[in-house]
């Protein structure tokens, strides 16, 4: 392959190969707003026809992924 090759992942980056983490290659991590990926979020399942989300507020909604412990790259930590 021709350089530069880049590598696409939602794995975290504790959760990469160890070769990987020690080669000289650049890692390049993008994250989103927490409370933008929230509101997002929020949009997209008060539209789902699953009765569990719909007439949900925001704040509903916050609370219930803020109970969430499993969510996110932490979980791949812990």
């Amino acid at each position: 392959m021709s350089s530069p090759r880049l590598f696409s992942t939602h794995v975290p980056y504790a959760s990469l190969p160890k070769s990987m983490k020690e080669s000289k290659c650049r890692v390049v991590y993008v994250c989103r707003n927490a409370f933008g990926t929230l509101v997002s979020l929020w949009h997209f399942a008060s539209h789902l026809s699953d009765i569990r989300f719909s007439g949900w507020t925001l704040e509903e909604w916050g609370n219930f992924v803020m109970e969430r412990k499993d969510l996110g790259p932490s979980a791949a930590m812990s």
